[in-house]
C-alpha cells in the first residue's frame, strides 16, 4: 500500500486511486463533481462499510456516521470512499482521529467531511 500522505492522480476518470490523506472527500477531484461516498472502519480493501446512524436520509439529504473515536482507540483509522460522476472514486485516510462524519447533499452541493 502507498503511504497515506503520498497524492497520488489517477488520469483515467474510472480509476480508484488514493488521495492525501484528509477530513473531507474533495469537492472536486480531476475536474469531477462529488456524488457520494462512505465511511470505512479501516483500509477499503476489508470492505468495513460502516452504516450512518441515522440511514440513509434522502428525505433531508444528510447522514451521520457519530461514535468514530472507538476506531482510532483499537489502532485503526477512518477511510472515506468518495465517488465522483462517471464512476470515478478515490479514498481519503482520516489520519487524525475524528468523533464523528456527516454526509450533507443539499441545493445541489454535497459533501463528506469527519471531526
Amino acid at each position: 500500500m502507498m503511504p497515506a500522505l503520498t497524492l497520488v492522480l489517477a488520469l483515467a476518470a474510472h480509476t480508484d486511486a488514493p488521495a492525501q490523506a484528509g477530513t473531507a472527500c474533495p469537492a472536486r477531484w480531476a475536474g469531477l463533481p462529488l456524488k457520494g461516498g462512505v465511511v470505512y472502519d479501516g483500509p477499503p480493501g476489508g470492505n468495513a462499510i460502516l452504516k450512518p446512524e441515522d440511514g440513509d436520509r434522502a428525505d433531508n439529504g444528510t447522514s451521520t456516521w457519530p461514535g468514530l473515536a472507538y476506531i482510532y482507540q483499537m489502532k485503526r483509522k477512518v477511510w472515506l470512499g468518495c465517488s465522483y460522476v462517471d464512476d470515478a472514486a478515490i479514498y481519503v485516510p482520516v489520519e487524525r482521529p475524528v468523533r464523528m462524519c456527516r454526509y450533507v447533499a443539499r441545493r445541489g452541493l454535497v459533501r463528506l467531511y469527519c471531526r
